[in-house]
């Protein structure tokens, strides 16, 4: 009896097996709901706005390359799926376009970020199937050695389920941290200045202090100036924790004594930036708001007083 060889018979499975451009899952981070433009959906829509964010996510996870041709048949279908109306859930994909957190194209939405993610898992099935690994943005052949071999995306046996379930195939940072991409501490303007957007910086201020703090209209050179240094001293990561320090401190949102709020440019001077980075505002926590209440004991106490000794004469 005849037995077809193995490596023939391997090729032949591959080659029935039609290749998936979706995933199964995605994992939800723990802390997705503290990122900070997560944070202005839900100031927005409340839980609303949240949890229409995380069906997108499933059902873009379920689309063939992450992406969902988007009219008003799709809004329709979806709005009823969601139990909301149409114009909420148009309302809220706009935002989450205003924020980047989905991308609009050519009447296609997706999400840049969890397409990122699955794009080492579709190169490892393409290459899986037909020995060659072809991205799905530019369709350039990608050789054996560009595909990482340790890939956690995907078992080596294209016929399990089980086993493809079980590996962390869609590890998916939906927490989407701020685009502003990462940086050395160099202190050459010109460097420095390739690699920070300022728009967007600006965009994510007046977007997370909208309605606490003045807004700015732009990021002049000095502000531009206060920045890359703030950069250089503390890691790029420092604006999105002191970003997030300042939304959580009552006394720097007008919560004190003489109603003061702090501003953008107040942030980045050296000696703010790095107090609120330590921690010194968190909170009702700080020198001058104890100091402020202090004040009005006293205030309090000298009222009293001249009560008392108005009546007593």
């Amino acid at each position: 009896m005849y037995r077809i060889p193995q490596d023939i018979a391997n090729t032949t499975r591959k080659m029935a097996r039609p290749l998936k451009n979706n995933a199964e899952y995605f994992t939800h981070d723990a802390d997705m709901r503290n990122d900070l433009r997560i944070k202005a959906l839900r100031r927005k829509f409340s839980h609303t706005g949240y949890a229409i964010w995380c069906f997108m996510l499933e059902i873009l996870t379920d689309k063939d390359f992450f992406q969902l041709e988007w009219n008003e048949i799709t809004i329709e279908l979806l709005s009823a799926d969601f139990d909301t109306s149409f114009e909420e859930l148009n309302s809220v994909i706009d935002y989450c376009i205003r924020l980047d957190l989905l991308q609009l194209k050519d009447g296609f939405l997706s999400c840049k970020t969890l397409k990122k993610r699955f794009n080492s898992l579709i190169r490892k099935r393409e290459y899986n199937k037909t020995g060659v690994s072809v991205t799905e943005t530019t369709n350039k052949k990608v050789s054996v050695t560009e595909t990482p071999k340790n890939d956690s995306f995907c078992n080596n046996n294209p016929h399990s389920k089980v086993e493809e379930s079980r590996v962390k195939e869609s590890r998916v940072n939906i927490s989407t941290e701020v685009d502003i991409k990462k940086e050395n501490t160099s202190n050459e303007v010109s460097k420095n200045d390739d690699k920070i957007d300022y728009i967007k910086l600006r965009d994510f201020f007046n977007n997370t202090f909208k309605n606490k703090l003045p807004a700015i209209k732009s990021i002049d050179e000095a502000r531009k100036k206060a920045i890359r240094a703030r950069v250089a001293a503390h890691g790029k990561e420092s604006i999105q924790i002191v970003f997030a320090k300042t939304l959580a401190s009552a006394f720097l949102l007008g919560s004190n004594h003489n109603n003061w709020k702090c501003n953008f440019d107040w942030i980045f001077k050296p000696t703010n930036f790095q107090k609120i980075l330590e921690g010194n505002y968190d909170g009702n926590n700080t020198a001058t708001t104890r100091r402020d209440s202090a004040n009005s004991l006293t205030e309090l106490a000298e009222g009293i007083l001249q009560g008392v000794m108005s009546t007593t004469h």
